[in-house]
């Protein structure tokens, strides 16, 4: 995919989500069914007081900073940890700032990891003990960026670090995906935008399998996302394992309120 539409999707995806904060967040107030399995599956309520002081957490993906509250409540508040939340909203982190205060705990900062991988970068600086990936995948336009990514946070990781990973795959787990919006026809019509943007050339001869539109409540904006396959999910296997991971945990959550998700449990051996 080349770098122009790579822009185009993902600022597709931040207009959508700047714009769509309130309502988003609105829509977000409660735990995923899964974050309890992830806890129990993980092992890390077993962990000593001394191996849990100073754990840093890095939520790639936080939004409105849902998963620090639930991490809060599962942690013993004699515990030291570090919680950074990284997300490419800003309207999102705002609200995430106004719903938690920043402390020597936590930490919110702007990233745009599609920028980040297009340009070589690193979205983590430092390595850390917990990795939490939740929902961002399907919003990372072409599988070299989504590769690159999944490489550089297991580079990341602490010996006996961890990467949890949901991966959005409603219409493999549930048979029933949400109603796609077409594609424009053409990209050639310049009249013709898509949350307001023009549509780069050659878009509809870039986009990759599993590239849609899907629609949000009564609102005309649209927001990007690929659908994984499984040959994807097996790819991904392979590079994980490659850079010294070993998958603990994989089930698919079909509970109320977080339909559709494949949930994996990945660490550093």
């Amino acid at each position: 995919m080349n770098i122009q539409v790579i822009k185009f999707l993902n600022q597709l995806n931040q207009v959508f989500y700047n714009q769509q904060s309130v309502s988003w967040s609105r829509s977000r107030q409660y735990y995923w069914p899964s974050w309890d399995k992830f806890w129990q599956k993980s092992g890390i309520e077993h962990l000593d007081k001394a191996k849990l002081d100073h754990f840093q957490v890095v939520d790639v993906g936080c939004g409105t900073g849902r998963f620090l509250s639930f991490w809060q409540k599962k942690m013993p508040s004699s515990v030291d940890f570090k919680y950074i939340g990284l997300d490419g909203s800003k309207n999102l982190l705002d609200i995430a700032r106004l719903s938690f205060s920043e402390t020597n705990q936590t930490q919110w900062l702007l990233v745009d990891v599609v920028d980040r991988m297009a340009k070589s970068k690193k979205v983590i600086k430092e390595p850390v003990d917990l990795i939490v990936l939740f929902g961002v995948l399907h919003h990372i336009p072409d599988h070299q960026l989504r590769d690159k990514l999944l490489r550089q946070l297991a580079e990341n990781l602490n010996q006996g670090g961890q990467l949890w990973i949901t991966l959005w795959r409603p219409s493999v787990i549930t048979k029933q995906g949400p109603k796609e919006i077409p594609w424009p026809v053409s990209d050639s019509d310049k009249s013709v935008k898509l949350n307001d943007l023009p549509l780069p050339n050659k878009l509809m001869t870039e986009l990759e399998a599993g590239d849609v539109l899907l629609g949000w409540q009564k609102s005309k904006m649209v927001r990007y996302v690929h659908w994984i396959s499984d040959e994807e999910v097996s790819r991904m296997s392979v590079i994980l394992c490659n850079e010294g991971l070993k998958k603990i945990a994989d089930w698919n959550e079909t509970s109320q309120g977080e339909r559709g998700n494949q949930c994996l449990i990945w660490q550093k051996i």
